[in-house]
């Protein structure tokens, strides 16, 4: 943010971790950069400690990838979403990625479910993507009700 010479607020705590919000609004392009640069920092910590602190350079590694997820939230959800708005308008870049999401997180339910049934454990990944899910189903049933109206 400082390198595109935008204003920030201070970072705020969110269900994903900590979200800066820009004074004036990014471009799709800047925005994409920004929220690249998260992730990519965290992996590049990853590398740079792996010898050194292999905890250490485990828990950025997977930060890094969990930003990239296509969440509410994650800055892999709104570098899709930027991208897709590039290409086509708004709205349509918004269903999409509503669609992808609940997909994703559906997915990723069913699998941690599966987890916690042959490793006996992984209950905090399934509580997860359970709200997440159930989120992405609300949201899309009161979309539905608005267009009926």
């Amino acid at each position: 943010i400082i390198l595109l010479k935008h204003g920030f607020s201070l970072p705020k705590a969110v269900s994903s971790g900590l979200r800066i919000k820009t004074k004036t609004p990014l471009s799709y392009k800047d925005e994409i950069a920004v929220c690249l640069a998260g992730p990519l920092i965290n992996i590049i910590i990853a590398l740079l400690f792996i010898k050194v602190n292999t905890d250490f350079a485990i828990i950025n590694l997977a930060t890094g990838i969990s930003n990239l997820l296509p969440l509410p939230e994650h800055d892999g959800y709104k570098i899709i979403y930027d991208t897709l708005a590039l290409c086509t308008d708004s709205e349509k870049a918004d269903i999409t990625m509503r669609k992808l999401s609940l997909s994703f997180s559906a997915l990723a339910l069913f699998l941690s479910l599966y987890l916690i049934l042959k490793l006996n454990g992984g209950y905090w990944i399934f509580f997860v993507f359970f709200i997440v899910t159930v989120k992405e189903i609300l949201f899309f049933q009161s979309k539905l009700k608005n267009e009926n109206k």
